[in-house]
């Protein structure tokens, strides 16, 4: 019998385009079914939208401040990471080299 550390088995609930895959679209898109989507977040811990033109982190941004408008970009500093440019809130995962552990994901 396999054991696990974890017994978490929620999966992202994921958007597939299937037609108009612009920034815009997606962004109505959300717009119109925010209540919809936020409810199935809370049930699925994430959402995940394929096949969009979500092509730069300043997209990905927009993305975000259309599910939530009241993002924040305080960090509680576990590892280094920077601003990515263009951004509010997108940072990079971490400036450490690979060798070095990070405290969450040990």
């Amino acid at each position: 019998m396999e054991q696990t550390l974890f017994k978490y088995t929620k999966q992202p609930l994921v958007h597939k385009n299937s037609g108009d895959k612009s920034l815009d679209y997606l962004r109505g898109y959300i717009e119109q079914n925010r209540a919809a989507l936020l409810k199935k977040l809370s049930e699925h811990d994430a959402l995940l939208f394929r096949g969009f033109d979500v092509a730069s982190p300043a997209d990905f941004e927009q993305i975000a401040k259309t599910i939530d408008s009241n993002l924040k970009n305080d960090y509680l500093v576990t590892s280094p990471r920077d601003q990515v440019p263009g951004t509010e809130f997108v940072f990079t995962a971490s400036e450490l080299a690979n060798f070095y552990p990070i405290m969450q994901h040990c």
